[in-house]
């Protein structure tokens, strides 16, 4: 069957043009260049180490020129007696993005009693098509001084600008999740900002380990108060109210996306579609039961049980008129 007698000349015409043009747009994406000036703004910086054994989080400005500067981190690490870590630094460095999408960064932390140097090998992720990093990823090369024996990852996320923000800009059910040391429970749920400050109606589920290996489901609620800053950042209380137990912590955030800005939009507060944050100090949501009560290492009791680390959460609906 001849497939051209099928075809009018004009739709071959378009078809010839389409497939050249898409030739042409994969030559451009292949050709593209990265340099270090592609990575420049507010990024935030994201580490794990190991199986959730501990996280950072804080926030860097790279200046597009191969320098990283007035970065501020906090850390959660375990410690030998199990009861954990927080520590608040700062960081600094300098980085240097290779035209194929690869980079090295060279990171100084400094704490109030050691300061280390590491060296991470990361890859881009994600770019914006037109000359800005918006995301990267990576691992450091030398041991983990805080957790001995497990690597330590790295995220680069760039960050929108500053200014604009306010408690109007977390509008709207907001999906969350819940971080947990060494991966021992599954924490999600929603709850709803009302543009306020206030956190309401919010569901939580727990996925935990049960006394003879089996998962458990535990349900409970969520819900407390919020305020944003006008450069992004958002500290939250939240009360997380299980069938045996309430707790509350304070989280310290970071808006990581917002929704796109447009004419209708004019006087409005930028409003926000991801956060990620952790809280300022380690806390139990539970104690888990059963197979870990059973464990003779106190060490490891504690250092297994239902301690956070870590909170994402997401707008659940896009604005219908951005």
């Amino acid at each position: 069957m001849n497939l051209s007698a099928c075809i009018s000349k004009p739709t071959l015409m378009l078809l010839s043009c389409g497939l050249v043009c898409l030739l042409g747009h994969i030559e451009q994406a292949q050709a593209q260049i990265f340099t270090d000036a592609a990575l420049q703004g507010r990024y935030a910086v994201s580490l794990t180490f190991g199986a959730n054994n501990g996280a950072g989080l804080g926030v860097v400005t790279a200046n597009g020129a191969g320098d990283l500067q007035d970065g501020s981190l906090l850390l959660h690490v375990p410690t030998q007696g199990g009861e954990g870590e927080v520590l608040r630094g700062q960081l600094q460095g300098q980085y240097h993005i290779n035209p194929n999408g690869t980079a090295i960064l060279m990171a100084q932390f400094t704490f109030p009693n050691r300061t280390l140097n590491r060296v991470f090998d990361l890859v881009v992720r994600r770019d914006d098509g037109v000359s800005r990093l918006i995301e990267l990823f990576g691992a450091v090369r030398e041991r983990s001084d805080f957790v001995p024996g497990v690597g330590v990852t790295i995220e680069l996320r760039r960050l929108p600008a500053p200014g604009g923000f306010g408690d109007a800009s977390l509008d709207g059910p907001l999906a969350f999740e819940l971080s947990f040391e060494s991966q021992a429970a599954i924490g999600f749920g929603i709850v709803t900002a009302d543009k306020a400050g206030h956190l309401v109606d919010g569901a939580l589920l727990l996925n935990v380990p049960g006394p003879d290996g089996e998962r458990q489901v535990i349900e409970g609620q969520v819900e407390g108060t919020y305020t944003v800053n006008p450069n992004g950042t958002v500290t939250m209380d939240l009360m997380f109210s299980l069938p045996n137990q309430s707790v509350q912590g304070t989280f310290e955030l970071m808006i990581t996306e917002e929704q796109p800005s447009g004419p209708t939009k004019l006087g409005r507060s930028r409003v926000a579609r991801s956060l990620m944050g952790s809280p300022r100090g380690f806390f139990d949501i539970f104690r888990p039961p059963g197979v870990f009560a059973e464990l003779s290492s106190k060490t490891l009791q504690q250092r297994r049980r239902g301690r956070v680390i870590g909170i994402v959460l997401r707008l659940t609906c896009e604005d219908p008129n951005p």
